[in-house]
């Protein structure tokens, strides 16, 4: 269940996270900006920070660039 997915230390990343997270993620990994994101997703900054919170919180990161870096070493393992 979902609960179980975010508490899961061992959880892969790459399998928890959503498609828009994963996107806004490596938007944001390019340096753009919430509202840049937003308008490439065509979505609001709202929007693209709850993805990105998510993440976070999927990614047991404290910020997002904390999230960023524990993302991009998941993809490369």
């Amino acid at each position: 269940d979902m609960l179980h997915i975010y508490l899961d230390d061992n959880a892969d990343p790459l399998t928890t996270l959503t498609f828009n997270e994963m996107k806004a993620l490596n938007l944001a990994s390019h340096g753009l900006s919430s509202k840049e994101i937003a308008k490439q997703m065509k979505v609001t900054p709202v929007t693209v920070r709850t993805y990105t919170l998510h993440a976070r919180t999927k990614l047991g990161a404290a910020t997002l660039g904390e999230a960023l870096v524990k993302w991009q070493r998941a993809k490369h393992v």
